[in-house]
């Protein structure tokens, strides 16, 4: 389980990291990758993980719906 901190910044990290147009790509990996440690925030909490990434809160929407989607599919 990560923490709303935590989880800020290792999205940031993943964020920072990416290049041009895979920035939005980075933000949607993440929400796989980490949807084990992340499935017990709620949307309003993972706004705020993006908020205190430096992203817009929208982005809380789409991590929430990448945790979901992770049932479905895996990181190559």
């Amino acid at each position: 389980m990560l923490a709303i901190e935590e989880a800020a910044e290792l999205l940031a990290r993943d964020h920072d990291f990416a290049e041009g147009g895979g920035k939005t790509i980075a933000i949607h990996l993440f929400g796989v990758k980490h949807a084990e440690d992340l499935k017990h925030l709620s949307v309003h909490e993972l706004e705020e993980v993006a908020a205190q990434a430096g992203l817009s809160k929208s982005y809380g929407t789409e991590l929430r719906k990448m945790i979901r989607l992770s049932e479905f599919v895996q990181v190559k």
